[in-house]
């Protein structure tokens, strides 16, 4: 995604929030309650702080709620990014199809500072959405790398279909705290067309473009790849496989081993490639594939070949219980079949030439149903 060129056409904005917007409508006293209680949930805060930092939120709701966007800016780090941005934006831009994706910690006050700057973002016509994140906070290093993790199979699964709807991608990095600040710039080289942030003498709007750059380590990938999938499948393996995987793309958890942050970005950014490259074999035994299907997917231009592995993913986690039928299109032909074998099918792609993927169950062996995928065909009238 980096390397395109400047649009002026609608923007999705991906800003983390810290707790600006309560810090600074607090007396000076009071920001020790704030700081003190960074990480907890609401039902972990004392109860003496806890009635300071209600009439604290309150109190945030209720001025920013009247706020005017001068005041916004000075109220709020995110939005003061985020104001900022679009008061140098081109007139022409159609600024009222913009999206605004605030990222929340998994705190009480970093949701109720999310919530506010929501609201006042809502309340000034813009569409907001909060992400919620379980594990985001500094409480546990751990938990917060793997929510770093999941944050980026967020990103990876929404920002390139915003971007392919013609929209640009911006992070604002002006809120939020540290942890993520760093690592989210790190993200945009990949996923952004530029980020921001306000510079050091509060007015001024640094921005920086996202450079033309890819990882070089696609080989550890492909060196690796069953167990990629498999941790994409299923989320952590025994960590006896991935002993010969680089350790900063993986991490221990409970005794298992998991993709760590940036072993996301790494898959992500791979993952298109090995998709396109190749009809990927099943990691499942309750599925197979007939030669037939096989020699068919070769002569598939890379995007193509690339659909019909992701409709294959969605059949795997299906027969695993992970995905719905109805969402990749998995039911039985009740009408014409392409073969007199084949009784069921699933989209493979549904654009001009729509084809689909058909197969049937073959005879149950121990006790578990295989899926034989026997041909890729053309859509046939129902």
């Amino acid at each position: 995604m980096p390397g395109r060129p400047q649009q002026t056409g609608p923007v999705i904005f991906v800003s983390p929030v810290g707790t600006s917007v309560l810090t600074n409508v607090m007396e000076p006293a009071h920001r020790r309650a704030v700081f003190a209680n960074a990480n907890a949930r609401e039902t972990d805060v004392p109860p003496g702080d806890r009635d300071l930092l209600r009439l604290a939120v309150q109190a945030a709701r209720n001025r920013l709620g009247v706020a005017d966007e001068e005041t916004a800016q000075r109220m709020s780090a995110e939005l003061n990014g985020l104001l900022s941005w679009l008061r140098e934006a081109p007139r022409d831009r159609p600024s009222e199809r913009d999206e605004f994706l605030l990222i929340a910690t998994d705190t009480w006050l970093g949701a109720e500072a999310a919530k506010l700057v929501a609201e006042w973002l809502g309340r000034t016509g813009r569409r907001t959405r909060v992400l919620h994140i379980p594990g985001l906070s500094t409480a546990s290093v751990t938990e917060f790398r793997s929510a770093l993790a999941d944050l980026v199979r967020m990103l990876y699964e929404e920002l390139p279909a915003w971007r392919t709807s013609g929209y640009q991608v911006v992070f604002n990095l002006t809120g939020g705290f540290k942890g993520i600040q760093g690592f989210l710039q790190t993200v945009a080289t990949f996923l952004a067309d530029e980020s921001v942030y306000i510079f050091q003498s509060g007015e001024e709007l640094l921005r920086i473009p996202s450079l033309p750059v890819r990882l070089s380590t696609i080989e550890v990938v492909q060196d690796h790849l069953d167990v990629f999938r498999d941790l994409e499948r299923s989320g952590a393996v025994e960590v006896a496989r991935c002993l010969e995987i680089p350790r900063t793309l993986w991490f221990q958890v409970e005794g298992s081993a998991a993709l760590s942050e940036w072993g996301e970005v790494l898959w992500r950014e791979a993952r298109p490639a090995i998709l396109g490259a190749a009809l990927l074999p099943p990691r499942t035994e309750r599925l197979r594939f007939h030669p037939r299907f096989e020699r068919a997917t070769r002569d598939l231009s890379f995007d193509r070949r690339q659909e019909v592995n992701h409709a294959v993913q969605l059949l795997e986690r299906f027969f695993e219980g992970g995905q719905s039928p109805a969402r990749l299109g998995f039911k039985k032909i009740v009408t014409q079949r392409p073969r007199p074998e084949c009784t069921h099918e699933l989209r493979a792609w549904t654009d001009k030439d729509a084809k689909r993927i058909y197969g049937h169950y073959l005879a149950p062996d121990g006790g578990t149903k295989t899926f034989q995928i026997d041909l890729l065909g053309d859509h046939l009238p129902s």
